[in-house]
């Protein structure tokens, strides 16, 4: 069961991604978890990306925002569940939501929630250990 904090939420996206496209993602991975949106304590995202509507959506949740490495998605890269071959080249993993949302959990996270795609953003929940 998790506790309130314990779990990452990461996101991939594309620029056009608005705070609301982070919401709405956010909201449909969590409904498909079966979760609280109390659970999220951090959001992670790749470093490369920055978007000033992920730092709105960040601050609207009153969530702290990870820029997480190339290099740190590569070694959560091999718990992702998922794969598309846009992530694979855009950022060298998987699933973009999934692994920053493993490397933004940490060293031995577990994902709990592949990722939910929207029409810009795709979502994924990982739980420290």
């Amino acid at each position: 069961m998790s506790t309130v904090g314990d779990i990452v939420a990461g996101f991939g996206f594309r620029q056009a991604a608005t705070a609301e496209d982070f919401d709405a993602a956010l909201a449909a991975t969590l409904a498909a978890a079966g979760m609280p949106v109390a659970v999220v304590g951090a959001i992670a995202v790749p470093e490369a990306k920055h978007s000033p509507a992920v730092e709105v959506f960040a601050a609207m949740r009153a969530l702290p925002l990870m820029a997480v490495s190339r290099d740190d998605m590569q070694r959560a890269a091999p718990g992702c569940a998922t794969h598309s071959a846009r992530s694979e080249a855009a950022q060298g993993v998987p699933s973009v939501a999934e692994a920053a949302a493993l490397a933004g959990a940490g060293t031995g996270a577990d994902l709990i929630q592949a990722r939910v795609a929207t029409a810009v953003v795709t979502c994924a929940l990982a739980k420290k250990r």
